[in-house]
């Protein structure tokens, strides 16, 4: 452009000067103007730009496809050649996109979203084996991993309508009921795993996060409660139960299940979770006595450890010493004996060396062994513990103290900070 106001300016500078007059005609005009290359003016003229036709002199002249251009245009020539070839390439790729999508899903068995290659082999094969339960599994993880979660829903209820039930499926439901927000849906679909299979600390474990996700934090405690009972050594539950009953206002329940985790696993590092029991201990006003140390003494060659234990300061009991049992544990008996009211209590169910059995949940205010006490202590009641055992001193009293045991002596003390 600048080349062409050039060029004007220097025919206008022409007319002023009198070399031409206002009767001269259009062929005396071209007659007068000589096109010269402005950047070699005593050079010949070669030719002029395809695209801006500014004269250029051999020197300046290149070409494209022997089609004459001055620099400055054909390097914006070819840019808009790029830029054109990619616009039509993006174009291609979209619109083949869009066609082979088109395609897929036309050709899918159902039209609950796009299935992948394997997932469509997969339909065809459970086309001639209807009832290929590996088959159907797999079908159905394919599906949630592609995001078709009502496509899975829809596919694994069919199934079941058509060849029963099948637990890992029931899995499958529920995994995609979470995905869409339905709560209720997935609760259900876990508590049918819970009733077909009750001592699961597994399905226990997987309803409670479904309550927990829902903001049902009774439930959600019940079953990480339960979960936890069954499989004492889990590692992420007491994370999620102490949540819980921190949401419900019970700081001093919360507090267990950290303890027994710390308890288990000695040799993880946990910064910071001794200080966040003492704060929850503190919270519900359930701290240990701290500056007491009970002595249990027992037979070396004896079967088992026993000790006098105090119950809600009513009774006294012989209990078996038991790291393996989760919780402080009485016979039926000596909860009658000391009458303590288990009708509103929850059902727990244990999975322990002696077999399976079923317990009544209580909160006792004090479990004292000498004059070491601790308040707020998780125990179960349960049936037929043996004759002359009273309970059982399980972890929910053992795992607020540290354990010391030597020359035939236990000693329970208050733990050592860190």
């Amino acid at each position: 452009m600048l080349r062409i106001m050039s060029c004007a300016l220097h025919l206008s500078t022409n007319v002023e000067r009198g070399q031409m007059s206002r009767r001269t005609d259009v062929r005396s005009v071209a007659a007068t103007f000589r096109p010269r290359c402005e950047a070699h003016p005593l050079s010949p003229v070669e030719a002029a730009c395809r695209r801006c036709f500014l004269p250029f002199c051999k020197i300046c002249l290149v070409s494209d496809d022997d089609v004459p251009y001055c620099a400055p245009c054909l390097v914006e020539t070819r840019r808009s050649r790029r830029r054109r070839r990619w616009a039509f390439a993006g174009l291609t790729a979209i619109v083949g996109a869009a066609a082979f999508a088109f395609a897929r899903r036309t050709e899918a068995p159902h039209n609950e979203g796009g299935i992948a290659d394997p997932a469509r082999t997969l339909e065809n094969e459970l086309a001639k084996e209807p009832c290929d339960r590996p088959k159907m599994h797999e079908l159905g993880t394919r599906l949630l991993q592609r995001g078709e979660n009502r496509a899975a829903i829809t596919r694994v209820n069919a199934f079941f309508r058509q060849c029963g039930d099948d637990p890992s499926m029931r899995r499958l439901l529920m995994l995609a009921h979470e995905r869409l927000s339905e709560w209720d849906l997935a609760a259900a679909e876990a508590t049918q795993l819970v009733d077909a299979e009750p001592y699961s600390a597994d399905y226990r474990a997987w309803r409670g996060l479904v309550y927990e996700q829902k903001g049902d934090w009774e439930h959600a405690a019940e079953d990480f409660r339960q979960a936890l009972a069954l499989q004492p050594r889990l590692s992420d539950v007491p994370l999620n139960l102490a949540a819980a009953y921190e949401r419900l206002g019970r700081p001093c329940e919360a507090a267990f299940p950290l303890e027994q985790l710390m308890y288990h696993y000695p040799e993880r590092p946990m910064p910071g979770l001794r200080a966040r029991v003492a704060e929850l201990s503190a919270r519900g006003g359930c701290a240990s006595t701290a500056a007491k140390t009970a002595k249990v003494r027992y037979d070396r060659t004896a079967r088992s450890i026993r000790a006098r234990v105090r119950v809600n300061e009513r009774a006294t009991g012989a209990f078996l010493v038991d790291t393996g049992a989760s919780y402080v544990t009485l016979s039926r008996a000596f909860a009658d004996r000391m009458g303590l009211d288990l009708s509103t209590s929850s059902s727990v169910l244990l999975d322990t060396a002696n077999g399976r059995n079923v317990g009544a949940f209580v909160l006792l205010g004090t479990v004292g062994v000498e004059e070491l006490t601790a308040l707020h202590v998780p125990a179960v009641v349960v049936d037929g513990l043996g004759d002359g055992i009273d309970g059982l001193l399980g972890l929910s009293f053992l795992s607020r103290f540290d354990l010391r045991q030597k020359n035939g002596v236990i000693e329970i003390a208050a733990k050592s900070a860190q």
